[in-house]
């Protein structure tokens, strides 16, 4: 299903003439190489191809010069087609390395015809095999073989262009550019919703993706090859999106690349696709090139985080996708969540391809701050009276808030014999911390026994204390803290008797907690300020009275929670609303937040109705 694309544009700042954008670098100087930069044809992808086509991409990402050009032209020439003969291909699909090494050799024969002022003409011969290769690749619509198709388009448009003067002219080939642009405003329409969030079959991979995509939109404009304006205004958001998912690394929250694949030339490729000021401004407050046009502001001859917040949102919702992500500025250490939560129809990318199509329910986070904390399936399990209750329809978001104070998103899925579970994500942006909860809410129960396992990303360990129930999450190597997790509705401390634990892993936390009646509540604070993680912290589970009378467990609840010298509290109704008090406080919503505050006040932050 494509997104609706109708009556949407891109919302450009009214005072900010296009003359007066801050300078970004022509197409053209993105696409030069030299030995110290990561070859084009690599970016995001490295980790998914053989030693052996990373070894010959770099080979011939050398930069051609003056008089040799010749000489190195005839060399790839014959490199290039040694290679080809011995490309493979498995049910009409050639494998990815095989793909990486034509895009790379097409990149090479293009620069190198450049360089050598067209006095060096590549063999029609091999011209056409890489164009066959090419034509393979985007002969497989289906979804896993996505960036197969896209880099195949950017083969063809490498060969297209002929500025190159890579084979004699001949009539055909603008008709076959158009061919070409018509595939990539298909990939864009059928994958990127209104707002340019990709489907969410594609996080795995969106580095790779974002690379080719912004390869060939900047070869489709060298053509003279005009985009759809609905495809052009999704790329624009899409380059938005990135920079929301982008660490302090380099690479993005979902993606699998990791660092040494992705320089500085690839998000210059990515902010390329945006004409919007706002974001040329963050991908260069991100790259430390902060210098800004008296447009943005008068007094500052700088942007801040600060400053970027208020241009442009960080977070984005998609319901469309099944994704989110929250985070709390700009900052590239800023604390943020992503969540996948579609209902994974097909197999999600992988370097074999090989996955069967499956239909399960899944809820994918990742937790980051300057780097990933938790990265894996955090779909918890649940028996209900001794039986595996299964997850039905896919989660839905029933709730969405977002202000200067929190984000907030609430989803809901149904649970096999009736019943839901209810999952609330609430991201502190000024105060720098995450509460996830489940409502386990089924029809009728008497026992109920919750289990949740949240995986650790790569380079993240735990620590745990030995009298009290808080975990820390800690670099492996450095044993630098990272952050606390609380787990608010067990004991403070072990000494308690308590159904239920927090487990520390050295590769994942698990929370275990029992309930008797019909609703149980787990819920963790991730502290993601680790300054001051090691600093005084507390929780307590509050009372929660009705008519003077206190409520039983199963049909609201409340928590107050301390970090270092600031405190919150909340509560959450797990049946029928009612006008209930707790810690001095009235509410007949159904969940409410509060910051309090040194002089016995409090602040209400959310309430839900």
């Amino acid at each position: 299903m494509s997104p609706n694309l109708q009556n949407r544009s891109k919302p450009y700042a009214a005072n900010m003439e296009s003359s007066q954008s801050p300078a970004r670098q022509e197409p053209g100087d993105i696409f030069n190489r030299s030995t110290t930069k990561r070859p084009l044809a690599l970016w995001g992808l490295g980790h998914l191809v053989s030693d052996a086509t990373v070894s010959w991409c770099t080979k011939w990402a050398i930069e051609p010069s003056g008089a040799d050009a010749k000489t190195r032209g005839g060399q790839i020439e014959r490199e290039v087609a040694s290679m080809t003969h011995r490309l493979s291909v498995t049910d009409g699909v050639p494998g990815l390395d095989d793909i990486v090494l034509g895009l790379s050799a097409s990149q090479a024969m293009a620069s190198q015809a450049m360089a050598s002022e067209s006095t060096f003409v590549f063999s029609p011969d091999l011209v056409e095999q890489l164009k066959s290769l090419a034509k393979l690749a985007r002969d497989n619509d289906a979804i896993e073989y996505l960036l197969h198709r896209s880099l195949g388009i950017e083969i063809g448009l490498w060969l297209a262009d002929r500025r190159f003067e890579l084979e004699p002219r001949e009539a055909a080939e603008p008709s076959h550019g158009k061919e070409l642009a018509e595939q990539f405003e298909s990939i864009i329409e059928e994958n990127l919703d209104a707002d340019g969030w990709p489907d969410s079959r594609l996080l795995k991979q969106i580095e790779a993706l974002a690379a080719c995509w912004a390869r060939s939109f900047q070869l489709l404009n060298r053509c003279d090859v005009d985009i759809l304006g609905g495809v052009q205004v999704q790329l624009e958001w899409f380059a938005r999106q990135c920079l929301r998912l982008r660490l302090k690394d380099g690479t993005m929250i979902f993606g699998q690349a990791g660092s040494d694949w992705i320089d500085e030339r690839f998000w210059d490729a990515v902010t390329s696709m945006s004409k919007d000021p706002h974001d040329v401004l963050i991908a260069n407050m991100f790259s430390g090139d902060l210098t800004v046009t008296e447009a943005v502001n008068s007094k500052r001859k700088k942007i801040t985080p600060a400053m970027a917040k208020k241009l442009v949102d960080p977070h984005n919702v998609s319901e469309w996708a099944g994704s989110f992500l929250l985070r709390s500025n700009w900052r590239t250490k800023s604390p943020r969540v992503a969540v996948d939560f579609s209902n994974a129809e097909s197999s999600s990318f992988s370097e074999s391809n090989t996955d069967s199509v499956v239909d399960v329910q899944r809820c994918f986070t990742e937790i980051a701050r300057n780097r990933k904390l938790v990265s894996g399936q955090t779909l918890p399990e649940i028996q209900i009276d001794g039986n595996l209750a299964a997850f039905e329809g896919g989660f839905d978001v029933v709730c969405n808030v977002h202000d200067d104070d929190l984000d907030y998103v609430e989803m809901q899925t149904r649970l096999s014999h009736g019943g839901r579970l209810n999952r609330q994500w609430l991201l502190s942006r000024s105060d720098q911390f995450l509460v996830v909860a489940d409502s386990v809410l089924p029809t009728n129960a008497s026992e109920i026994d919750y289990r949740c396992l949240w995986p650790l990303a790569a380079g993240v360990t735990t620590m745990a204390e030995t009298e009290t129930s808080e975990v820390y999450l800690q670099d492996a190597d450095t044993k630098k803290i990272e952050s606390l997790v609380l787990p608010l509705g067990l004991p403070e401390w072990k000494a308690e008797r308590f159904d239920g634990s927090l487990v520390a892993n050295d590769d994942s936390l698990v929370l275990e907690q029992q309930a008797h009646g019909q609703a149980l509540f787990a819920a963790l604070v991730f502290d993601l300020k680790p300054g001051r993680s090691r600093k005084k912290r507390t929780w307590r589970k509050l009372t929660v009275a009705q008519n003077r009378q206190p409520v039983a467990g199963d049909q609201g609840v409340a928590f107050r929670f301390q970090l270092n010298n600031r405190q919150w509290f909340f509560y959450r109704s797990l049946a029928s609303t009612g006008n209930r008090t707790f810690l001095g406080q009235n509410v007949v919503s159904e969940f409410a937040f509060y910051r309090f505050h040194a002089n016995g006040t409090a602040t209400s932050l959310i309430e839900v109705d």
